[in-house]
C-alpha cells in the first residue's frame, strides 16, 4: 500500500487531450524529483559531516519546500509557472549556497553545471543559451564579491559533505544525461516509425490511386461500350435510328458550311416477308446480316450506314451528288443480286430497292429529305422492285 502511494505521488500529472502539456509536465516532474532528491542527499551529507554552516542547511530546507510548491503548481495545471519558477529559483538557490559558504571553490559552484543542463532540458536551445549566460554572470558576480571581501570567511574544510555532494552531483547529472539520451533515442525511433508509416501510407495511396485509375478506365471503357451499344443495331452492327438525330443534324450543318450536297439513300429488302415465312426468322436474320455487311463494305469512312427499321436501311453520303449516289446505289444493288445466301442447304436470293434524295435539292432539313428518299423507295417498289429511283416531285403511282 505504501509503495503504491509513493508511486502515485511520484507519477507525473496527465492532462487529457493535451499531449504537449503532459510531456512538459512529465519533464518538470522529473526535474523536481531529481532536484529534491539531490538537495536531501546534500543535507544528509552535511549532517553526517557536521561542519556545514547552519544557514546552508536552512537554505536547503527552503529549497525542498519551494520544490514541493513547484510540484503543487504542476499538478494543478500551471505547468509554465512551474517551469519558469524552477529555473529562476535554481539559480538563486545555487548562488545563495555558494555565497553562504564564502567561496566558489566548493562543489556547490559546480552544481551550476547541473542547473545549465536542467535549464536546457526544460527550455531546449533557448534554455541552454540563457542558462549558460546566467550561470556565467552568477560566477562572475561571486568572484567579484569574494575578491572584494563581501562574502563571509571561506569554509575550506572538506569531508563527507563534499563527498556526498560530488557523488550526488555525478549521479543526478548522469541521470539527466541518460534521460536526454533515452529521449533522443525515443524521438529517433518515433521519427523512423513515422517515416515508415508515411511510406506505407504513400504506398497505400499510390495503390489506391492506381486502383482508382483502373476503375475510372474501366468505367470509361464501359461507358464507351454502352454508348456504342446504344447507337448500334445489335444484329447487324450498323448504326440505329437513335444515332441519326445528332449525326444528321451535324452533317447538314457541315454541308451548309461547305456548300456541298448530302445524299440520302433509303434501301429495302424485296419480299423479305416471304423469306421469313418460307425459311424462318433465323434465315431472315442471316439475310439482314449479309445485306448489312454488303452495305458496310461499300460505305466510305465518311459515310453513314444505318438500319432504319425492320428490313429497311439508310445510307448517307456526304459530298456526293445525286447522280454519283445513284451510281453507287446501283453497284450495291447489283452486288446484292449476286449474293448467294445459304441456309439449311437452301439458296436464298436477295434483291434491294432504293430511293435517293439529297440536300439541298430536296429540302433543308434532314427529316424532310428522308421522307422524300422513302417516297422514292416507294416508287421503286411500285415500278417492279430491284431498282434505284431518285426522288421527283411528280405524282406517285397509286
Amino acid at each position: 500500500m505504501l509503495v503504491t502511494s509513493i508511486k502515485r505521488w511520484l507519477a507525473p500529472p496527465v492532462f487529457e487531450g493535451a499531449e504537449e502539456k503532459t510531456r512538459q509536465a512529465s519533464l518538470i516532474n522529473m526535474v523536481c524529483i531529481t532536484s529534491l532528491a539531490f538537495t536531501l542527499a546534500v543535507m544528509v551529507g552535511a549532517l553526517m559531516g557536521g561542519k556545514t554552516p547552519v544557514s546552508t542547511l536552512i537554505i536547503d530546507l527552503v529549497a525542498c519546500a519551494v520544490t514541493l510548491q513547484f510540484r503543487h503548481w504542476l499538478r494543478s495545471g500551471r505547468v509554465m509557472l512551474a517551469r519558469v519558477g524552477m529555473v529562476i529559483f535554481g539559480l538563486v538557490f545555487i548562488t545563495a549556497v555558494t555565497a553562504d559558504i564564502g567561496t566558489i571553490r566548493t562543489p556547490t559552484a559546480a552544481i551550476l553545471l547541473f542547473w545549465v543542463l536542467m535549464t536546457g532540458l526544460i527550455f531546449d536551445r533557448r534554455g541552454i543559451v540563457i542558462g549558460t549566460i546566467a550561470a556565467s554572470m552568477a560566477v562572475l558576480g561571486l568572484i567579484a564579491a569574494e575578491n572584494a571581501g563581501w562574502l563571509r570567511p571561506p569554509f575550506y574544510d572538506v569531508g563527507v559533505t563534499q563527498w556526498v555532494t560530488f557523488t550526488a552531483l555525478f549521479g543526478f547529472t548522469s541521470g539527466l544525461t541518460y534521460y536526454i539520451n533515452q529521449g533522443t533515442k525515443s524521438a529517433l525511433a518515433l521519427a523512423r516509425k513515422e517515416i515508415e508509416q508515411r511510406k506505407q501510407a504513400e504506398q497505400s495511396l499510390k495503390a489506391a490511386n492506381e486502383e482508382l485509375h483502373l476503375r475510372v478506365f474501366e468505367v470509361q471503357r464501359l461507358q464507351v461500350e454502352l454508348h456504342e451499344q446504344a447507337i448500334h443495331d445489335p444484329l447487324t452492327g450498323l448504326y440505329n435510328r437513335r444515332y441519326l438525330s445528332d449525326a444528321l443534324a451535324r452533317e447538314i450543318i457541315q454541308a451548309k458550311r461547305a456548300n456541298s450536297s448530302l445524299t440520302f439513300v433509303m434501301a429495302d429488302i424485296d419480299h423479305f416477308k416471304f423469306v421469313n415465312d418460307s425459311y424462318g426468322h433465323l434465315a431472315g436474320d442471316e439475310v439482314l446480316v449479309q445485306v448489312a455487311s454488303l452495305l458496310k463494305k461499300h460505305a466510305r469512312g465518311s459515310d453513314i450506314a444505318c438500319r432504319y427499321g425492320g428490313e429497311e436501311f439508310l445510307l448517307v453520303f456526304p459530298g456526293t451528288s445525286l447522280e454519283l449516289a445513284h451510281k453507287r446505289a446501283e453497284e450495291i444493288q447489283q452486288n446484292c443480286a449476286a449474293l448467294s445466301i445459304q441456309h439449311e442447304g437452301k439458296n436464298i436470293a436477295v434483291m434491294l430497292s432504293f430511293g435517293v434524295a439529297a440536300y439541298p435539292d430536296h429540302g433543308q432539313q434532314w427529316e424532310q429529305i428522308i421522307v422524300k428518299a422513302d417516297k422514292a423507295l416507294y416508287q421503286s417498289k411500285c415500278n417492279g422492285r430491284n431498282q434505284v429511283t431518285i426522288f421527283r416531285d411528280e405524282e406517285l403511282p397509286t
